[in-house]
């Protein structure tokens, strides 16, 4: 039995890629950074704010990933919000799983020995 607590089903692909969102009540969409991605769900970094995102909320997000082929792989999808870590208190981690999949495993589609170095801030919310 596997006793290190991993749940994980896929490699994920980390990426300093910038996320967008909203969530049920709002109309205009907050951004932040990813931190990584598998076929199922993601994890990105975001501002802190006053009326922070919380778990089981409903979201939709629209995500960018860059591809081996130096092609950008573009998704919207719904999903729900299943973590909510407070880094500090500027930033929250937000892991979501998505309603539908991806149709692949995005790791298995981008070449990481290409990707550049990327800042780690979230991006400024608006």
């Amino acid at each position: 039995m596997d006793k290190t607590g991993e749940r994980r089903k896929e490699q994920r692909l980390s990426c300093q890629e910038q996320i967008r969102f909203v969530n049920d009540f709002e109309i205009t969409p907050s951004q932040g950074l990813m931190v990584d991605i598998s076929s199922g769900g993601a994890a990105f970094t975001c501002r802190a704010k006053q009326n922070r995102p919380r778990v089981g909320q409903g979201v939709t997000v629209r995500l960018s990933f860059p591809l081996a082929n130096a092609e950008t792989a573009d998704f919207i999808r719904r999903a729900h919000i299943c973590r909510v870590d407070n880094i500090d208190n500027a930033v929250h981690r937000i892991a979501v799983q998505f309603a539908r999949a991806l149709p692949y495993k995005p790791a298995d589609k981008c070449d990481t020995q290409s990707k550049p170095e990327r800042n780690l801030e979230p991006a400024t919310m608006r």
